[in-house]
């Protein structure tokens, strides 16, 4: 039976504060965009939320923490959570849910209570985005990587980070909870001036994960996000070019076709024509050396 709800693309950082949030809203951002989707964007990092504050609303009207009750009830309706989200974008249909503002509540979310939501969610939106804590000591975490169609892991270009801390935290998450490793992407944010000594090729080889997407820091956008403008600074050429280069391997993977391709018709499939070859030799690579 084909199951109509939405989708659920999760992002996980390898490690804390190394522009996670930051990344998967700004694919947010552009899925809505560039696929005219309702796409909801669901802060699930219990402990650390902050997109707030890079959006520029120092005190959000609803957060997550506040439809804690529903959620323990079982009574979360699309309605509600629709209701409950920022959507200040009138030329996209793009919905904020802000995170837990209580952090010494986070162990409160039962698992049931997450899978709650994210059913919901799947109601409520096309396409939702997950925007999850790296450390798998919470029931958002686990649920959010175990429910999603594709996982798509954030990383930078620092040893400690796409070394020691995937395989301290990625790596055993996975396996003690039978998550499919094939549902992994990765995404590399380098540093600046390439300050981390390693290439996304080397990243992507060490870790044995397909990468859809590379992005190198720019002092510019950074000075955007901590004044609270990250939803101007994703619209910036330079920046937006990036995401969508990533956005186009994702595109292909979940069968998505931007509306403007859908009116011209011919380019992305050529695009992706001749990037397919190499993008599935190379995931069935990854799969054998595993």
């Amino acid at each position: 039976m084909k199951d109509d709800r939405g989708t659920l693309i999760t992002f996980i950082g390898s490690t804390p504060r190394i522009g996670t949030s930051v990344t998967a809203f700004s694919a947010a951002y552009m899925l809505a965009e560039r696929l005219n989707s309702k796409v909801g964007y669901i802060c699930l990092n219990l402990k650390s939320s902050k997109l707030h504050r890079y959006l520029g609303v120092d005190e959000p009207e609803v957060t997550l923490d506040q439809l804690r009750a529903d959620l323990r009830s079982g009574t979360l309706t699309p309605a509600k959570l629709y209701e409950s989200c920022f959507r200040p974008y009138k030329q996209i249909s793009l919905s904020v849910l802000f995170g837990n503002m209580l952090r010494e509540q986070a162990e409160l979310y039962m698992p049931e209570h997450v899978e709650h939501l994210l059913d919901t969610a799947r109601e409520c939106f096309d396409i939702c985005v997950l925007d999850v804590s790296a450390y798998w000591d919470n029931a958002a975490t686990i649920i959010g990587m175990r429910e999603c169609r594709r996982a798509i892991l954030v990383t930078n270009d620092e040893l400690a980070c796409f070394q020691e801390d995937v395989q301290r935290w990625l790596e055993q998450g996975v396996s003690l909870y039978s998550i499919s490793r094939e549902k992994l992407l990765l995404w590399v944010n380098q540093s600046f001036e390439g300050e981390g000594g390693y290439s996304a090729k080397q990243i992507e080889k060490e870790l044995g994960i397909p990468m859809i997407g590379a992005l190198r820091a720019n002092r510019k956008f950074a000075k955007s996000v901590h004044e609270g403008k990250l939803d101007i600074a994703v619209q910036e050429s330079t920046w937006s070019g990036y995401m969508e280069d990533g956005l186009k391997q994702l595109f292909h993977l979940m069968n998505w076709i931007p509306v403007n391709e859908q009116r011209r018709g011919t380019k992305l499939s050529k695009w992706i024509g001749k990037k397919r070859p190499a993008f599935m030799k190379q995931q069935k690579e990854m799969k054998g050396s595993v």
